[in-house]
């Protein structure tokens, strides 16, 4: 480049900042031509890949012991995927133009989240189980069939989208937008699920207090209970006057609520930060991705 350094009102020629050839440096280019804006904080996102880290080896350990292999596979994934977001995040703290860092991080740390909520998701059939079926406007199977699939539609698109916006080097609008519909799609199923547990808390209350609700097995019970406290034990029926809403239980729905509505609002933050592609306000934002982002989805598995 002939010695020429590419300031914020002397922009390279295509290609240089942004793509598989980009040969900018911070020697060479200002960080107003990098894909982000900025440079990655190495403080906050090395801590949360280390979160992260931590997160995958406590539910990889628990789903062992305890035998929750859907719950845990679906969380592991999740954190897989920022693990490996934030390693590419780091990768653009020491180079702010390497396409592969930027990238694989805005693939991976999009699709992370769409994990998590598949192990959310299947909470709630063995809520119902664990209080009473006879309250449920459908078989808790019903619900499986429903959001699982809703689940894997939303992580298609996202990565059918990141997908697109490798090949074409960020370039084609085509991509973006079906990372969107993924986001889109997982803000309608997570909504739904809202609703749908709502609904069938409502009904419990009421059911719960104009008759006897009939309780579930304690397998049943600790089976649910092991997917947040991780304990799972013992086949014998409980007896009939025994609470199903015990202390634990309740903060295990009050947890699972939490983690249902910061992946919400992590979805809908995403949303509003890519609708303009990559030359929106938000897109430039560390503050408000880390406060938005990486805050609320660790939240979720924890």
């Amino acid at each position: 480049m002939n010695g020429v350094y590419f300031n914020s009102t002397n922009p390279p020629p295509p290609g240089l900042a942004y793509g598989p050839s980009a040969a900018c440096t911070l020697e060479t280019c200002s960080l107003v031509w990098s894909v982000l804006g900025y440079r990655p904080s190495l403080p906050a996102n090395a801590l949360f890949m280390t979160l992260f880290t931590v997160a995958l080896l406590v539910h990889a350990y628990q789903g062992w012991r305890y035998k929750t292999w859907f719950f845990a596979e679906a969380v592991i994934s999740g954190c897989i995927c920022e693990i490996i977001g934030y390693g590419g995040r780091l990768i653009l703290y020491h180079s702010p133009f390497n396409f592969k860092g930027f990238i694989v991080q805005i693939v991976t740390i999009t699709l992370g989240p769409a994990f998590i909520s598949g192990a959310i998701y299947v909470l709630l059939s063995q809520v119902i189980q664990h209080l009473s079926t006879t309250c449920s406007r459908f078989s808790p199977r019903v619900f499986y069939l429903l959001f699982i699939p809703c689940d894997l539609v939303s992580l298609i698109l996202q990565a059918a989208g990141g997908a697109v916006s490798s090949v074409s080097v960020g370039q084609n609008p085509v991509g973006i937008a079906c990372t969107l519909a993924g986001l889109a799609f997982q803000v309608f199923t997570l909504t739904l699920f809202i609703a749908l547990s709502l609904d069938y808390a409502l009904r419990y209350a009421r059911f719960r207090n104009t008759t006897i609700v009939k309780p579930s097995t304690k397998q049943q019970e600790e089976s649910l209970e092991s997917n947040s406290e991780h304990s799972n034990a013992g086949t014998a029926t409980r007896e009939m006057d025994t609470d199903p809403l015990t202390r634990r239980f309740k903060v295990f729905v009050l947890l699972l609520a939490l983690a249902v509505l910061c992946i919400l609002v992590r979805c809908c933050y995403r949303i509003a930060e890519l609708k303009d592609g990559y030359q929106g306000l938000l897109f430039h934002d560390e503050a408000t991705f880390i406060g938005l982002e990486s805050l609320y989805v660790l939240a979720s598995p924890l």
